[in-house]
């Protein structure tokens, strides 16, 4: 889904943040992070746009499986729309170890019954020592697992990765947020917009810049005030409590509600200091976390 292009235009944008301030002047050097960091983000659709979805995947199953069009369809409650966790982000900073557990769900018609509502899931995952190699997994996609000619069986992925992340043994630049503006993320945080930081660096540089507005629809990242990037020997990590990216003139989103979730997350879980379980980046707590069931009653979770 929308969830790998965003991390992307992450990536993207961290990389500019730090040459832009080098072009002004060398930026201090990040110093590895002092204390653990959990978060749990969530993004929820577009209610209207989700029920056009949902309407459409249940009488394109029909027309797939002749059955009669038209019938009655028993939509979820809008206050179940509402809630639904459609991306879903868990990630875990503790000195060398790093953990991420993501969910992308899709609320559709399965093609392997007579076009029930069910709740799908595609989930990936990465947990081991930043700078020297860990475990990564995933599952089905949820294009395939919704596809009316072949649905593919849900099945689960993992391998080793071995050797170092990016920038391991290299310097990483300090992220600047002193004198901008921050809001409250909620959970008692603080964020600052990654647009603001990459404007702030590119007036220092001699250029134009407008940092965050909130009306537009490219997705800015709020990082952590405290801690806005993590480091650990060079590599890093935003730390992103929210999200946001307006997709008022977006027609996927008016068709299937799906990209409002994956623009606008929120904060429903955070600590700083705590410490965190070894357990927690484990190759175990990998497996658990991808072996949940791929298909779902509604009922069931979000």
């Amino acid at each position: 889904m929308a969830r790998r292009p965003v991390v992307l235009v992450a990536i993207l944008l961290a990389g500019w943040a730090g040459t832009a301030t080098s072009a002004s002047a060398p930026a201090a050097d990040a110093p590895n992070s002092p204390k653990p960091i959990h978060l749990h983000t969530v993004g929820s659709g577009n209610v209207e746009g989700l029920k056009k979805g949902i309407a459409f995947s249940v009488e394109a199953c029909r027309v797939a499986k002749n059955l009669p069009a038209g019938a009655p369809i028993k939509m979820p409650s809008d206050t179940y729309l509402g809630k639904l966790a459609i991306a879903e982000s868990d990630e875990y900073f503790d000195g060398a170890r790093w953990a991420t557990f993501s969910t992308s769900r899709l609320l559709w018609a399965d093609p392997r019954s007579s076009c029930e509502l069910k709740l799908f899931h595609e989930r990936h995952a990465w947990v081991g020592q930043v700078c020297s190699g860990g475990v990564g997994g995933g599952t089905t996609a949820l294009g395939d697992l919704v596809d009316l000619e072949h649905p593919v069986a849900p099945k689960v992925e993992i391998s080793a990765e071995p050797g170092a992340r990016r920038n391991c043994g290299r310097r990483a630049s300090r992220y600047e947020v002193e004198g901008l503006p921050q809001e409250d993320a909620g959970l008692g945080a603080r964020c600052a917009w990654q647009s603001d930081v990459i404007a702030k660096s590119m007036r220092q540089a001699g250029l134009p810049a407008q940092g965050h507005d909130p009306n537009s629809p490219a997705v800015d990242f709020c990082l952590y005030a405290g801690q806005p990037i993590y480091v650990f020997n060079g590599h890093h990590e935003l730390v992103v409590l929210k999200s946001s990216g307006s997709a008022k003139d977006d027609v996927m989103d008016q068709l299937m509600g799906l990209d409002t979730a994956y623009l606008n997350s929120r904060l429903t879980e955070f600590s700083d200091g705590p410490p965190i379980p070894a357990e927690r980046f484990s190759e175990r707590a990998l497996r658990t976390f991808l072996e949940q069931p791929a298909i779902t009653s509604l009922g069931d979770s979000p």
